[in-house]
């Protein structure tokens, strides 16, 4: 038997908005996010090389730079990056271009103890297999020991 009067009224339309409140929140957020993933583009890899990538970002923070100028230099020429728990190094992550690709980048930046950048060197390193007898410093093992 069913009710009647403001209790099953109230009763009513509660259940009517939740069951349809929530469907579309739900898709409301769905659709938000599925287009800040589509805005943002997806990630690829750097047509460029290791030292075409170190030439263009050195054109935007060359060395003797300050930390907090070079970040913020690279954040407004769309280079995001992150920063160890030491803050000697940045790693610069995704480079999102003026024509909407993002690359993948493979550079870090190297600061001094005064906090001026010094030195770029690759993010990951390089593997591959030793064949002794290799002279190049590329593929010898390591050792510990500085040359």
């Amino acid at each position: 038997m069913r009710a009647f009067g403001w209790r099953a009224l109230f009763h009513d339309e509660f259940h009517r908005v939740t069951r349809y409140g929530v469907g579309a929140l739900s898709m409301t957020t769905l659709l938000l996010l599925a287009g800040c993933q589509l805005r943002r583009g997806r990630i690829i890899d750097s047509p460029l090389s290791f030292d075409e990538q170190s030439d263009a970002i050195l054109k935007i923070v060359p060395p003797g730079t300050p930390r907090a100028e070079a970040i913020r230099k690279l954040n407004e020429a769309g280079i995001e990056g992150s920063t160890p728990a030491h803050r000697s190094i940045f790693y610069c992550d995704v480079w999102d271009r003026k024509n909407g690709t993002r690359w993948e980048l493979n550079v870090a930046l190297l600061f001094d103890e005064h906090g001026r950048l010094y030195k770029v060197r690759r993010s990951e390193a390089d593997t591959g297999i030793y064949t002794p007898g290799d002279s190049s410093a590329e593929s010898a093992p390591a050792t510990g020991k500085s040359k």
